[in-house]
């Protein structure tokens, strides 16, 4: 065995098979592949010449040793330059071997098999940059059937018992098999190969998805940590407000990217249980538990995350817009946040049973309907509502379910 390494090493060395010569993946792989390919082709049509020089068929066996010996050739001359045109040359040598060896063997040979094979083999290895040596190796190997078969019509057929023949034609059947066998091993190894490459390239871009989300969950509570650090030093009611309202914001899209990290399938939202969290803290936080009766109502639907952080941004808006607005000298107040599953989207009905406002006397530029309007058009939804004595919002997005 360590003979066989011993030989293995010599042969990659003298005949330079290097798998990795220049640095660059294109070429080291035509480079590799062509000392292979002119390697192997050489010893085979060789070694036929050899064991033909004796017989009465020297014509033919003189022409193997040439052709043989050509292949050979290239692969001592082969370089970044030349390694490209290389190729063609020696799938030229081979087909004009092929040729030559069919026409006079003949059907019963049964070179084309094996000789279609090797071409065919050769051919693919380099498809991807010699996509041309493809079809001339698909069209030769028909070429050669043809010359099997019509041979004995064009030139004086050569001279063998039908002992060599038959043992001729189960030689070339075996290693035509065989080199077609140990092709779809190294393309199904080939195969494997990318296919765990891109496994193993998705797990790392989860990996760092999930670092990238981990780490902006973590500052999102940072910063929703000082805000309420903020607020305890605060004394103005107003400033309070400003400073919940923040915190409240700052946590919705913390919520998200925590349910994120957590969820396998990072991209989507289970936006019921997301508004679900995010009303329930708004209530927390706002001391409404029992004040105003809060009423909610949310299809089981999955969105995409690009989707339900602007979605719930806007939720939170309204509800605490509500709160600081809707409800003086309202005896029973009222909240009620619908989001419906459509065919083509979703539809968000938010209604609260307050005064209503007169919109030309208030603000249209305050910091809540701002944002409110700038979220909407983030998501490309469709909104209108209704604010004589009472407050009605209604807002369609499409594309949004996964």
């Amino acid at each position: 065995m360590e003979l066989f390494f011993l030989g293995l090493k010599t042969i990659v060395k003298i005949f330079d098979l290097i798998s990795a010569k220049y640095g660059e993946p294109v070429l080291d792989r035509l480079y590799y592949l062509s000392g292979v390919f002119f390697l192997i082709g050489g010893a085979l049509i060789f070694s036929e010449g050899v064991f033909s020089i004796f017989s009465v068929h020297k014509n033919i066996a003189i022409f193997h040793l040439i052709a043989g010996a050509a292949l050979f050739f290239l692969v001592f001359i082969r370089n970044r330059k030349t390694v490209r045109w290389l190729i063609h040359i020696g799938f030229l040598i081979a087909g004009a071997q092929i040729y030559y060896y069919n026409i006079y063997y003949g059907m019963e040979s049964g070179n084309y098999i094996f000789y279609m094979a090797f071409v065919l083999a050769a051919a693919f290895f380099f498809y991807d940059s010699h996509i041309w040596d493809l079809v001339f190796a698909i069209c030769l190997s028909i070429a050669s059937f043809l010359m099997s078969v019509y041979g004995p019509y064009l030139v004086d057929q050569a001279e063998i018992s039908e002992t060599s023949m038959r043992n001729l034609f189960t030689y070339n059947m075996v290693t035509g098999i065989l080199t077609v066998f140990l092709v779809q091993i190294y393309f199904i190894r080939l195969l494997f190969a990318s296919r765990k490459e891109i496994e193993n390239k998705i797990k790392e871009k989860e990996i760092l998805l999930s670092e990238v989300n981990h780490r902006v969950r973590n500052n999102l509570n940072v910063i929703s940590s000082l805000l309420k650090l903020q607020k305890d030093t605060l004394k103005t009611k107003e400033a309070i407000e400003a400073i919940n309202q923040s915190s409240l914001r700052v946590h919705s899209m913390a919520w998200v990217h925590n349910h994120l990290y957590k969820d396998t399938e990072s991209g989507e939202v289970n936006f019921k249980e997301y508004i679900e969290q995010l009303v329930s803290e708004i209530r927390y936080s706002t001391g409404i538990e029992t004040e105003i009766n809060l009423e909610l109502k949310v299809d089981a639907i999955k969105i995409d995350v690009s989707k339900a952080i602007p979605l719930g941004q806007i939720i939170n808006e309204l509800i605490t817009n509500s709160i600081k607005h809707a409800f003086q000298g309202v005896l029973y107040p009222k909240i009620s946040v619908k989001i419906m599953q459509l065919k083509d989207g979703i539809e968000l009905v938010y209604t609260d049973n307050g005064k209503g406002y007169d919109r030309t006397k208030v603000s249209m530029d305050s910091l809540g309907v701002f944002l409110i309007n700038s979220l909407c058009e983030q998501i490309d939804g469709e909104s209108a509502f209704d604010t004589e004595g009472k407050f009605e919002y209604h807002l369609r997005v499409g594309n949004v379910l996964v």
